[in-house]
């Protein structure tokens, strides 16, 4: 047995060296490294270009460096890319397929408010210098007529001119009857009629209380004087509009411009008034866009002898568009906006997940869907959901992402037609040079929250996520006002929605405190009342007006801090 194992291990001795000199030559050490690079690499989550290793930190901002699976990417063009099955699965990314088609019963969606009728607005002024001892319509709500007594002034100018009138009354007649003629011209200078001259001369003595007319008629809208007061001649009393005709005035965005048109039927609903909408006509599209809420007014009006449109109502326009026929639309969630330009991603493979950007030329936008004027073909497979996702992913693999776009006046220099990386890395993130449009949305949106608009609040977020695409924000503001404007737009509720703007606040404020956002004077304001400690928000006026509670607590609040 003994002799037995010897012989075993013997046997097995040599078939090893054998083994070995056969087959031992053709056997190479493999660097770890080496492995390594076959299945990935170690870079930056913010500069892809950086290859390193494990436990190192980036040179350019000093990030851990993170593991990156190598992709097979044969066959695959520059800026195409490919996500794992699963990467796309837990990114919840829907495409769709491109086809021609036309947009039908397509309407546009307006709000806005009912004002007075400007044109039929008037003043009532005092005519001489006095005190109002008696004022009638001294009241909102009253009717006026045009030659109506409207009150008693005391004048000593006017009661000195009568007394003189008086005076020159005996020499109707004589040699001195152009006197006479003097004084009576002066009270008429006053619009003393010739009725009241006559009471004058009946009553042989001046009138210490004159009688004053009306000039004007309608229903007072405002009052500026008061009994017991003195007032120059010229100064406003108060003011009529006549309400039998009202404006219907909407805010839209440019945008939604070339959908509008003077003389387009509109119906008009408002919540204060059940039945049927009411039909009218824009009767003006102003030629100016307002500096803060980036919007122009569309103006309708409408015919309110009935007396039920009352100014200030909020009101609701919905326009009907022309049919859209044989072009090309892409749901609105597939388009990335940055600067003036707009992309999204394409599916290259109809089964492969590779993908690649596109830029696309859009136009109009119906019912939450563009037009694509260049840049897509039919059966192009697009991403509808998850751009954002797909995006950030290219940015991982070092591909062309809409952050990386050249901008129209870039000048790269290239060679045989192809471009060259730039050797030299700008880490310096661009400041924004100007502010001022997106902080006019701010105040736009704290605005409509204080008149308790939460259809406004999210017109107007969504037109502010379109600002921001354009203005030139370094990248990570970009990315928390877009998440929070996010939010913002598709939350329906008021109380989800002052919750939002509370985020939005305290952004807008840690901006301001590190640059003036305008070159104009900015409030601080904040209420302890807000759940959670209380919130603060940012106001041009000085006056507060609380857009957590609106009318319910509008003065409550204080001011903090002054930005100058």
């Amino acid at each position: 047995m003994k002799y037995k194992v010897l012989y075993f291990i013997g046997f097995l001795s040599l078939g090893l060296m054998l083994g070995y000199f056969i087959f031992g030559s053709d056997v190479k050490a493999v660097p770890v490294a080496e492995i390594q690079d076959q299945h990935g690499k170690w870079t930056c989550s913010m500069h892809p270009s950086v290859d390193g290793k494990e436990g190192a930190k980036c040179p350019l901002c000093a990030m851990d460096l993170v593991f990156m699976d190598a992709q097979d990417t044969g066959g695959l063009k520059p800026n195409q890319f490919v996500m794992t099955e699963d990467a796309v699965a837990l990114a919840n990314i829907s495409t769709t397929k491109v086809a021609h088609g036309s947009v039908e019963d397509g309407t546009l969606r307006l709000t806005g408010e009912i004002k007075m009728n400007r044109e039929t607005e008037a003043i009532q002024t005092i005519i001489f210098d006095g005190r109002i001892n008696t004022l009638y319509p001294d009241a909102v709500g009253k009717k006026v007529r045009k030659g109506q007594k409207i009150g008693l002034v005391y004048s000593p100018e006017l009661y000195s001119a009568q007394d003189r009138f008086l005076t020159t009354a005996s020499y109707q007649g004589t040699i001195n009857e152009k006197l006479y003629q003097t004084a009576r011209n002066t009270l008429g200078l006053w619009k003393v009629t010739d009725a009241q001259i006559e009471e004058i001369l009946k009553l042989g003595k001046p009138m210490s209380n004159f009688p004053l007319y009306a000039d004007v008629s309608g229903t007072v809208v405002e009052v500026f004087a008061s009994e017991g007061k003195y007032y120059k001649e010229g100064e406003p009393l108060f003011k009529t509009a006549d309400l039998r005709t009202v404006w219907a005035v909407f805010d839209a965005f440019e945008h939604q411009l070339p959908f509008l048109k003077v003389g387009q039927d509109v119906a008009i609903g408002l919540k204060g008034i059940k039945g049927a909408p009411i039909s009218g006509k824009i009767a003006l599209i102003e030629p100016m866009v307002d500096q803060v809420s980036r919007t122009v007014a569309v103006r309708v009006v409408l015919d309110n002898r009935d007396g039920k449109l009352l100014p200030g109502m909020f009101a609701t326009a919905t326009v009907s568009l022309d049919k859209m026929e044989d072009i090309i639309t892409i749901p609105a969630s597939a388009a990335l906006w940055t600067g003036k330009r707009s992309v999204v991603y394409k599916k290259i493979d109809g089964e492969k997940p590779i993908f690649e950007m596109q830029e696309v030329l859009l136009g109009k936008k119906v019912n939450n869907r563009y037009e694509v004027l260049q840049g897509l073909y039919p059966d192009d497979i697009i991403v509808t959901e998850g751009a954002f996702t797909i995006d950030a992913a290219a940015q991982l693999q070092g591909k062309r992402t809409m952050m990386s776009m050249p901008s129209e006046t870039d000048s790269p220099e290239t060679k045989d037609g192809v471009l060259e990386e730039n050797p030299s890395i700008n880490l310096e993130v661009k400041a924004v040079t100007d502010f001022s449009t997106i902080t006019h949305s701010y105040m736009a949106i704290k605005d409509a929250l204080v008149a308790s608009d939460a259809s406004k609040t999210q017109s107007l977020a969504a037109e502010m996520l379109r600002h921001i695409a354009q203005e030139e924000v370094d990248i990570n503001t970009s990315a928390q006002l877009r998440t929070i404007l996010a939010k913002l737009e598709t939350t329906h509720t008021l109380e989800l929605q002052r919750s939002r703007f509370k985020e939005l606040s305290d952004l807008f404020i840690q901006l301001n405190s590190k640059k003036a956002l305008v070159n104009e004077t900015i409030y601080r304001q904040h209420c302890d009342c807000v759940n959670g400690g209380g919130a603060s928000w940012l106001s041009y006026q000085k006056e507060v007006r609380n857009p957590y509670f609106g009318d319910a607590m509008l003065t409550c609040g204080r001011v903090e801090e002054v930005f100058k």
